[in-house]
């Protein structure tokens, strides 16, 4: 079973400006930190940190992709690729940026 995974996406346009407003905005979608923002956990009260670099155009987060999507990773799936896409989904919604 998948534990902690670090992984790195491409910071497509759409997320780039989104955190550009979210930087600018009086009553930002999310408070950007230097380098990081949080989103909200589907399964508990904490928040996942998702880092981002704007000159590398890139986003990642090192987390249990189990535990973000399933509230566990005790059983369930493990296809990486599957986890992976769903958690950009996950940070695209937070930041209001259709995935396509």
């Amino acid at each position: 079973m998948i534990d902690n995974c670090k992984f790195y996406a491409l910071l497509t346009n759409a997320v780039r400006r989104a955190l550009l407003v979210a930087n600018e905005a009086e009553y930002p979608i999310v408070k950007i930190y230097r380098n990081h923002f949080f989103i909200k956990h589907p399964f508990r009260r904490d928040k996942i940190k998702v880092y981002f670099n704007l000159e590398r155009e890139e986003i990642w987060l090192d987390e249990s992709l189990p535990k973000i999507l399933q509230g566990h990773n005790v059983f369930g799936s493990n296809r990486l690729e599957m986890l992976c896409i769903n958690v950009i989904k996950l940070i695209y919604s937070e930041l209001g940026v259709k995935f396509t």
